[in-house]
C-alpha cells in the first residue's frame, strides 16, 4: 500500500535553484583549473 506525500509548493526562485547551479559550476571550474 503506497502512501502519497503532498509535495511542498515551490516558488519560481526555488524551482530555478540558482545557488546550487552556481555552486556546481564553481566546483567544475575549480577542478578544470587544477587539471590544466
Amino acid at each position: 500500500m503506497a502512501i502519497t506525500v503532498p509535495r511542498p509548493r515551490l516558488n519560481w526562485r526555488e524551482r530555478l535553484y540558482l545557488p546550487a547551479i552556481v555552486a556546481g559550476l564553481a566546483i567544475t571550474f575549480k577542478h578544470f583549473k587544477n587539471t590544466v
